[in-house]
C-alpha cells in the first residue's frame, strides 16, 4: 500500500523542523536508500533553510482522484564544472565561450544498485544495476559519479559548440532538435563506460511532441552523427487534432540515410576493384607476344650475336638478324660504309623491339630495330609464338571476364543507389512539405492560444557521450546575399561564423566565413543572428533589423555588440527573446 502524504498542509515553522531533524532515520526507512559518503550526503548542513531544500523524498500526488508518482532524487544533484577536455577527447566540439558553457549536474549511485534521478528540467535518468565498467571492461563496485546536462534551444546549441549538421547524399542538413544530452560517468575521477548490454533510459519532456524526430549519437572523433532509430513517445490523452503532425516521410521502415551510406561505400569499393581490373588488363596487353617477322629488306638489316643471359627471350637463337623500323628517320644507307668500333643492343619493348646503337670514337648512331627470322628459325619462332599467344589470350580472357563481373556489380549498385537517391529526394521534399504544414499549424495554435499536449520522449543510451533527438532540415530559402558584418560604428568584424536562428525552428543555421557570400534567410520568418567576436563579445542582429532591410544583393549587417563579462546564459536568452 502506498503511503499518502499531505502536500497541502499548512506551512511548518523552523522550531518544528528542528525538533524533527532525524534525517538518518528518515532515509533508512526510505525504499531503495543508498548510503552515501559523509561528504556527499548533504545532511552536514547547519542552516535549517538549506536542510529544507536538500531533503527530498518520493511523494504521492493526488489530483482529481488519480494517483501519480512523482520521482525525486534521493541525492540532490551537484552542479560541477565541465570536466570534459574537448580539445583532446572531442575535437569536433568547440564551445565559443568557456564562461558560458552549459554546466553539468552530478548524480551519485552505487553501481551494484543503480538508481533513478529527476533532472531539473523534469527529465528522468534510469540507471540499471551493474551498468558501469572501467575502460578495460572490468566490472566495478561502489559509487559512480554521473555527469549529465541537457540542451533544449538554439542558444544552448550555440554555446555547447556541438556540431549540429548532418550529411546525406552529399547534401548538408541542419538538425532541428527536440532535445540533446551529454552524459558521462566517473569513479574516483577516472572515466567509466557502460557495460555490454546495459542501457540508460532517458525520458525528456520536449516542447515538440512530433514523431518526426529520430535519435542520433555523435562520433566525437569524426564529428559525424550516427542514426540510432526512432525515439519513443509517451503521452497522456493526447488530442491528435491539436498535436503536432507526424512527418510521413520519416515513417519509412528502412533507414534511407544508413542504406545510402552503405551503398555508397560499397560503390566506392567496387569502383576501386574495377579500376584495378582495368589496369591489370592494360598491363597484360603490354605483354602480348610479338608475331615473328619475315622480311627480305636486306638494305635495313644487321646480323648480331646475342648474349642469352642479357636477352633471355632470344636465347633459343644463337644468331639473329635485326631490321631497322621503316619509320626510323635516323637510318640511312651510308651506315654500312662506316667501319664501326662497337655495337650495343638494349630493350625498347620487351620481346618486341630494341635499340641498336653503333659507336665510333665520339660518334654514335641509334636505331629502333626488331628481330626477323628466316628458314628453320622462323618456323621455330612461330611455334614458340603460338604457345605464348595461347597462354596470353587465356589470361586476357580471364582478366576481361573478371572486369565484366565487377562492372555488372557496379552497375547494379549504381541502380540501387539511384533508386535510394530518388527516394531520399522525395523523402526530403515530403519532409519539407510536412514541416511547412507543421510550422504553419504551430503558428496558428499560438495565435488561437491552443496548447499542444505534453509528450514525454524516451530513448536508451547504449554508450556514454552525446545524444540528440533530431529531424534534419534544409537551410532557409528566400533571400540570398553577399553578406559582411560590422559593428554599429561601421567597423568591420572579423567573424569565423554567424548563427542564424528562425523563431519557429529549434535549430541553428551556421554560415562560416567562406559562406558569407552565399548567406540565405527566409524573410517571412522572425530571424536572429548570433555571433562571437574575437574579444569573446556577442554580436547580434534582432528580427526587427530584417524587416527594415532594403532589397539588395550585397549587404553589410550592422550588429549590436554585447559585453558578456557580467552576462549569464539566462541573460542572453532574455536579451534575444528566444
Amino acid at each position: 500500500m502506498k503511503k499518502k502524504i499531505n502536500i497541502d498542509r499548512d506551512p511548518i515553522n523552523g522550531e518544528e523542523i528542528a525538533s524533527r531533524m532525524n534525517f538518518d532515520q528518515l532515509l533508512k526507512n526510505f525504499p531503495g536508500y543508498i548510503k552515501l559518503p559523509f561528504y556527499k550526503t548533504g545532511w552536514f548542513i547547519t542552516t535549517v533553510a538549506s536542510v529544507a531544500v536538500l531533503v527530498t523524498i518520493t511523494a504521492v500526488l493526488f489530483s482529481n482522484s488519480n494517483i501519480k508518482e512523482v520521482i525525486v532524487s534521493a541525492s540532490p544533484p551537484v552542479t560541477v564544472e565541465n570536466g570534459i577536455t574537448y580539445d583532446e577527447d572531442t575535437p569536433c566540439i568547440h564551445p565559443p565561450v568557456k564562461k558560458l558553457d552549459i554546466p553539468f549536474d552530478a548524480y551519485y549511485c552505487e553501481n551494484e544498485v543503480g538508481g533513478e534521478f529527476r533532472h531539473s528540467s523534469g527529465s528522468t535518468i534510469a540507471i540499471p544495476k551493474n551498468a558501469f565498467v572501467d575502460i578495460n571492461g572490468n566490472s566495478l563496485k561502489g559509487e559512480i559519479e554521473l555527469r549529465y546536462r541537457e540542451f533544449h534551444d538554439p542558444i544552448d546549441f550555440i554555446l555547447s559548440g556541438i556540431p549540429m549538421t548532418y550529411d546525406s547524399a552529399g547534401t548538408e542538413y541542419t538538425f532541428e532538435s527536440a532535445g540533446m544530452i551529454e552524459i558521462y560517468g566517473y569513479q574516483n575521477g577516472k572515466p567509466v563506460e557502460l557495460a555490454d548490454g546495459k542501457q540508460i533510459r532517458i525520458e525528456m519532456h520536449p516542447k515538440d511532441g512530433s514523431s518526426r524526430f529520430n535519435l542520433y549519437e555523435l562520433d566525437t572523433s569524426s564529428g559525424d552523427w550516427e542514426y540510432k532509430g526512432k525515439t519513443e513517445l509517451i503521452s497522456e490523452d493526447i488530442d491528435e487534432s491539436t498535436g503536432a503532425p507526424a512527418v510521413t516521410s520519416q515513417k519509412l521502415k528502412d533507414d534511407l540515410f544508413s542504406n545510402m551510406i552503405k551503398t555508397k561505400e560499397a560503390i566506392e569499393v567496387t569502383k576501386t576493384e574495377l579500376a584495378i581490373a582495368k589496369k591489370k588488363i592494360l598491363q597484360h596487353k603490354k605483354t602480348e607476344p610479338s608475331k615473328p617477322k619475315f622480311s627480305k629488306n636486306k638494305d635495313r638489316q644487321f646480323d648480331l650475336d646475342v648474349d642469352p643471359k642479357e636477352f633471355p627471350e632470344l636465347k633459343s637463337y644463337s644468331s639473329l638478324t635485326f631490321e631497322v623500323d621503316k619509320n626510323d628517320r635516323n637510318f640511312s644507307a651510308d651506315v654500312y660504309e662506316i667501319e664501326w668500333e662497337d655495337i650495343s643492343l638494349s630493350e625498347k619493348e620487351k620481346g618486341k623491339s630494341y635499340y641498336l646503337t653503333l659507336f665510333k670514337g665520339s660518334a654514335k648512331r641509334t636505331f629502333s630495330v626488331f628481330p626477323i627470322f628466316e628458314g628453320a628459325d622462323y618456323k621455330k619462332a612461330v611455334v614458340e609464338f603460338n604457345s605464348k599467344f595461347a597462354a596470353y589470350e587465356k589470361e586476357l580472357d580471364k582478366r576481361i571476364s573478371k572486369e565484366k563481373k565487377i562492372k555488372e556489380t557496379y552497375e547494379k549498385q549504381m541502380k540501387v543507389y539511384e533508386t535510394q537517391l530518388a527516394l531520399e529526394k522525395k523523402r526530403q521534399a515530403d519532409m519539407e512539405k510536412d514541416q511547412a504544414a507543421y510550422f504553419a499549424q504551430v503558428k496558428q495554435s499560438q495565435q488561437n492560444m491552443i496548447g499542444i499536449s505534453i509528450v514525454a520522449r524516451a530513448f536508451e543510451v547504449t554508450q556514454l557521450g552525446t545524444w540528440n533527438c533530431d529531424s534534419p532540415v534544409s537551410k532557409p530559402k528566400g533571400t540570398k546575399l553577399n553578406a559582411s558584418f560590422a559593428d554599429n560604428a561601421g567597423i568591420n568584424l572579423e567573424l569565423h561564423n554567424v548563427n542564424l536562428i528562425e523563431k519557429n525552428k529549434n535549430a541553428v543555421f551556421i554560415y562560416d566565413k567562406s559562406q558569407f557570400n552565399n548567406f540565405k534567410f527566409n524573410p517571412k520568418e522572425e530571424n536572429t543572428i548570433v555571433a562571437f567576436t574575437s574579444n569573446n563579445d556577442i554580436a547580434i542582429i534582432k528580427p526587427i533589423y530584417f524587416k527594415n532591410m532594403s532589397k539588395e544583393k550585397k549587404h553589410q549587417f550592422e550588429m549590436e555588440i554585447i559585453d558578456i563579462k557580467s552576462m549569464t546564459v539566462k541573460n542572453i536568452k532574455e536579451k534575444l527573446n528566444l
